[in-house]
């Protein structure tokens, strides 16, 4: 597997991956045999052009870890990305933990 990662850097400057789409084509095109996942940046709107795009897996952490609901906008990225690709793939949200834990940092005072 080939990560194509945006720094949270580039993120607060209002720069998503999704702005990559010709540098995601072209990894696709030479990755033949690997997948390709692409991370940072991507939030509903823009998971459908990376999907689109050529990514066999997008990686989303603050669109769902900063929602107030975190299941609601689970399922809005997946249809989205579903409908973005032109082949159905097998979509993972079977991760149990993002609903049962809390990830926010608690300080111990």
């Amino acid at each position: 597997m080939i990560c194509m990662h945006k720094g949270i850097s580039e993120q607060l400057k209002g720069r998503g991956i999704h702005e990559e789409r010709v540098l995601i084509q072209e990894i696709r095109r030479r990755s033949k045999g690997f997948m390709l996942a692409v991370a940072g940046g991507i939030y509903p709107g823009t998971a459908k052009e990376v999907a689109a795009v050529g990514a066999d897996v997008c990686v989303i952490g603050s669109a769902i870890y900063s929602s107030s609901d975190r299941k609601m906008s689970r399922a809005r990225l997946l249809k989205e990305i579903e409908r973005a690709t032109p082949e159905p793939v097998p979509l993972r949200s079977d991760f149990p933990r993002w609903e049962t834990h809390d990830f926010e940092h608690k300080s111990e005072a």
